[in-house]
């Protein structure tokens, strides 16, 4: 009996060992889970950071997207102005070119007919007048160029172009 009685307490020494080591053990997975936890926690917070983040990025795309579409709508208007003002610029030195031949041909009296033009563009409620239009209004108004006794200038020297323009 005394040995059984050995044995037994051999035994139960070993067991005490045995839940100690497992309670060692527990210790050890509950400080892993929460070590775990903090990870997770982490993560999610990461996570939101991250999602804000992106939801910051697309904001500043859409942003640049209507940028780019603005400019591009600017370019466009600005093409088009550029066009419509070379047309009339087109047209305005067609004009100066039939008034230089007036006044050329005024000047030496050639009596030949001269033409100038009248520009008189249409203008519509939305739009500018267009190049084309000044320039279909040049085209039909042609005119021949005659002096009447009244406005003729008494001389031809350069006191008679002085006394026709200023006086």
């Amino acid at each position: 009996t005394a040995g059984k009685i050995e044995d037994s307490v051999a035994k139960s020494a070993n067991g005490v060992e045995i839940c100690a080591k497992v309670a060692a053990s527990l210790s050890e997975i509950v400080a892993k889970a929460r070590q775990v936890d903090a990870l997770v926690a982490e993560i999610a917070t990461a996570s939101k950071e991250q999602t804000q983040g992106i939801e910051q990025v697309n904001t500043a795309v859409s942003q640049m997207d209507k940028v780019t579409q603005s400019n591009a709508a600017n370019a466009e208007e600005s093409a088009s102005s550029a066009e419509e003002l070379s047309a009339q610029a087109v047209v305005m030195q067609e004009s100066v070119a039939d008034l230089l031949a007036i006044v050329d041909g005024a000047k030496h009296g050639t009596g030949r007919p001269a033409t100038h033009a009248i520009v008189s563009p249409s203008v519509n409620k939305h739009k500018t007048p267009s190049a084309k239009s000044s320039a279909h209004a040049i085209k039909h108004h042609d005119h021949k160029l005659s002096f009447s006794d009244s406005h003729a200038p008494a001389n031809t020297g350069a006191d008679a172009k002085d006394e026709h323009f200023h006086g």
